[in-house]
């Protein structure tokens, strides 16, 4: 069997698209990738005719990308744009007449976007994309190089053959020397070239400050958030874990902020303590989620502990990043110098609220705060994450109307009657619970255990109370199956991959070569069987290459196949939210639809959209499936948005 040179040559590089399509999907927009799909497919049908658009032209269009590039990048969008950029001047490399240079350039633009892609991508699916795409561009390169310089112009199975085991045997040898480079090489605790890289697309919903109500969206998304391993023989419940990432210490009736900047000692006390190890996986604007009574961690990097026990970097990270958290099981005393006033800040309440602080007031600090937090339990309040109180005085509507909330609303209610009879408090904004994998020895938090509590300073010290009836981990864990043990496997191997990055430093260095001249001493070898055999039958060998293309597949689509089967109201909701977008009106991250709906000013548009709202949380919120008539209904709602002016 022979092939054409012609054809093998687009074979190779049109295949070679999957890699940098792949890993752009979930990070490029759609104008882009639209325009990229059209170049390629334009230019692959050019090719089947043989002809081929000027060079001159291309020249110029290239010109034309990167001065857009220039005229809209900033800081905050450096590397999108950048990656948009050499995707669209892959395209027009597709649509000129190509010689041995052009095929190079195309790798090496693929090669780029790889590697900025790298700082969006953590776990050990993009590793395998990479490692793939490095075996194949090698290949793709010496096949190149081959027809030219040989001058080939059909090549036959026993060629290809020939090429694949002496190549594979130099690029196999090559593999075991970066391993070596690996091991050997001196280690960096933390990355030579430290760019400020902003990761909007991997956000999660902690900042300075918190809407009441933003956490019901966060507690939706299953996305990993950290890894955490606690020495020691004893292990912690995973369901009474608290993991603390920020306090909030000013509120103005809807919105509890942040203001506290001041730093702390980092003195440990004198009876023990434990240790546990963090992974940390996704940005926080810095701040570094550590176990309930850390105080102290240790981290390759700039950080600071501030007074209230929050900790924050100093520096840009690169995620994920490893620390390390000194906690205790034990109460920590309060500083004497700690300033106590900035906790019992109140804003302008309402007489209602004024009344139902005076009526829980206990004999003294204790029983106040006792009577507050049962005060929920018995007027039967509920814990919910859908039909929230919203409005001017959301927490007002929670207190005396709907009864009804979230953990924001449990906590900063309790927070400001507990200031409001005197009693310094804060709310908390971290992690309740965590899943335990006892095959790795780890905890797993995901970000829908995002939660909020109190703490009040009470009798010298600041103790934690979790106000918010009826929250528990099993309410937000999902049931045990076949498809959840799959997860649990492949989390595992995110983990292991994780830790041989981050936890190989110089001591690991010193134990591998001491390890290896032991090896190398000893006088006995062992003997190998004598049936060892390392020989495959062509159909063993047939079996082997689907398994190999499946778990390519597989690394390849795991991160694409959510958007793939997209449900249908999933698609609508998207459009309808894009074509508002295009008047002007941009829903927040954590913004409901309704909440989103009533800050339009067009009345005309505000009367669709909440139109809208209504149909979709019908369905959505109340768990009932979307039938025919509610996708119609939706549907029109998006056409009557398209009509109007």
């Amino acid at each position: 069997m022979q092939i054409k040179r012609k054809t093998l040559e687009r074979l190779l590089i049109y295949s070679s698209l999957i890699f940098p399509i792949s890993v752009l999907f979930n990070i490029t927009s759609r104008e882009i990738l639209f325009v990229s799909l059209l170049l390629l497919g334009a230019s692959f049908i050019l090719q089947l005719k043989e002809r081929y658009l000027p060079r001159v032209l291309i020249n110029l269009l290239g010109i034309v990308f990167i001065l857009l590039f220039f005229l809209t990048v900033n800081l905050s969008n450096f590397l999108e744009n950048a990656l948009n950029t050499l995707l669209l001047l892959l395209s027009l490399k597709f649509l000129e007449e190509k010689k041995l240079r052009d095929y190079f350039q195309i790798y090496l633009l693929e090669f780029l976007i790889l590697c900025g892609a790298s700082f969006y991508y953590a776990g050990i699916s993009f590793f395998v994309i990479l490692l793939f795409a490095f075996v194949f561009f090698c290949y793709a390169l010496f096949i190149h190089l081959y027809l030219e310089e040989g001058e080939v112009s059909e090549i036959t199975r026993r060629e290809l053959k020939g090429i694949f085991l002496t190549f594979g045997a130099l690029l196999i040898s090559s593999l075991i020397l970066s391993s070596v480079f690996f091991a050997g090489l001196p280690r960096l605790q933390v990355p030579l070239f430290n760019l400020r890289v902003e990761k909007e697309k991997a956000r999660t919903g902690f900042t300075d400050m918190i809407r009441l109500g933003a956490f019901s969206e966060i507690q939706e998304n299953s996305a990993p958030v950290l890894r955490v391993v606690f020495e020691g023989e004893l292990k912690p419940d995973p369901k009474k874990l608290y993991f603390r990432v920020i306090a909030f210490d000013h509120f103005d009736g809807r919105i509890w902020k942040r203001t506290l900047e001041e730093e702390a000692s980092q003195n440990l006390p004198k009876y023990p303590v434990k240790r546990a190890i963090i992974y940390l996986l996704s940005e926080m604007e810095g701040y570094l989620p550590v176990p309930e009574g850390t105080i102290s961690i240790r981290a390759p990097f700039l950080f600071r502990k501030q007074e209230d026990g929050i900790f924050k970097s100093e520096e840009a990270l690169n995620y994920p990043v490893r620390y390390e958290a000194l906690y205790s099981e034990k109460e920590v005393t309060s500083l004497e110098e700690v300033n106590l006033e900035k906790y019992l800040q109140v804003p302008e309440v309402s007489p209602k609220i004024k009344e139902l602080s005076e009526r829980l007031k206990g004999r003294n600090h204790r029983e106040t705060l006792k009577n507050i937090v049962s005060y929920f339990v018995k007027e039967g309040f509920t814990y919910t994450l859908v039909k929230l109180p919203l409005g001017e005085r959301p927490l007002e509507k929670f207190l005396f109307e709907t009864k009804r909330g979230n953990c924001e609303y449990f906590a900063g209610a309790t927070a400001l009657l507990l200031r409001l009879n005197g009693i310094p408090s804060r709310v908390i904004g971290g992690y309740k619970g965590a899943i335990s994998n006892p095959r790795g020895n780890y905890y797993l938090v995901e970000e829908r255990f995002a939660h909020s509590w109190v703490e009040a300073f009470l009798e010298g010290r600041w103790i934690s109370l979790d106000p918010s009836p009826g929250f528990s981990f099993e309410s937000l864990s999902r049931k045990e199956g076949p498809l959840e043990k799959l997860k649990l496997y492949y989390d595992l191997i995110n983990h292991y991959y994780t830790r041989l990055i981050l936890d190989y430093d110089y001591g690991k260095q010193k134990r591998f070569y001491r390890t290896i001249k032991e090896k190398l001493s000893l006088k006995e070898r062992i003997p190998l069987p004598q049936n060892w055999n390392f020989k495959l039958s062509f159909r063993e060998k047939i079996i082997l290459l689907v398994f190999l293309g499946f778990l390519f597949g597989l690394a390849l689509g795991i991160k694409n196949l959510r958007i793939l089967f997209e449900p249908r109201e999933k698609r609508l909701l998207r459009k309808f939210l894009k074509e508002l977008e295009k008047r002007g009106f941009v829903k927040e991250k954590n913004e409901g639809l309704f909440e989103f709906a009533e800050k339009i000013e067009n009345r005309a548009l505000k009367e669709v959209a909440l139109k809208f709202a209504r149909i979709y949380s019908k369905y959505y919120y109340r768990d009932i499936p979307f039938d025919k008539r509610a996708l119609e209904e939706l549907s029109q709602c998006l056409k009557e948005l398209r009509n109007l002016n």
